[in-house]
């Protein structure tokens, strides 16, 4: 939460599939599952509504929970006035890293660690076709995360033209 400039995640961490229950199954990637929009909306907003009381007017909700990258089709349907942003990362590093922080590849077999990378990179392979469709579609803003850790100021102006409020965010401020 950051009443500064009136931004708010719906959920510590951004991800607000967390705050709807039914949403974070075993099947929360599967496309074809059935989502209660109404219920989605409404839980949403009585977040946003407890936030704004916290704090007051909130100009810019950040919702970012990776599986809802296969319904943006119902997520535009019951917030028509939202703005998407596509963000990816490089699947080497991605892949590396999901590796590194989940498993302890010292302790696998380069058999295993091989089944492991190739699981890995079809899950990226599968959300990048995603974002891949959506940047098609609606022609949103997109970076990589590594044109994002680069060149941050380049990234958040791209973003500020959609979202104003962001035309204040300073990149260089130190946060803890």
């Amino acid at each position: 939460l950051n009443s500064a400039h009136g931004t708010a995640f719906l959920r510590k961490w951004g991800e607000g599939q967390w705050l709807v229950p039914g949403m974070c199954e075993a099947d929360r990637w599967d496309p074809e599952k059935p989502i209660d929009w109404d219920s989605v909306r409404a839980v949403w907003l009585k977040q946003v509504e407890l936030l704004s009381e916290l704090v007051g007017d909130i100009e810019l909700i950040i919702e970012k929970s990776p599986p809802n990258i296969v319904r943006m089709d119902g997520l535009r349907g019951i917030f028509p006035r939202s703005t998407m942003t596509a963000f990816n990362r490089n699947p080497y590093a991605n892949c590396s890293s999901i590796l590194h922080r989940y498993h302890d590849p010292k302790s696998k077999s380069a058999e295993e660690r091989m089944v492991l990378v190739s699981k890995f990179a079809d899950e990226w392979l599968f959300r990048s076709r995603w974002i891949k469709k959506w940047i098609e579609r609606w022609e949103i803003t997109h970076f990589s995360y590594e044109e994002f850790c680069a060149i941050p100021s380049d990234c958040v102006s791209k973003l500020a033209v959609e979202l104003p409020v962001l035309r204040t965010v300073d990149v260089g401020k130190k946060i803890r």
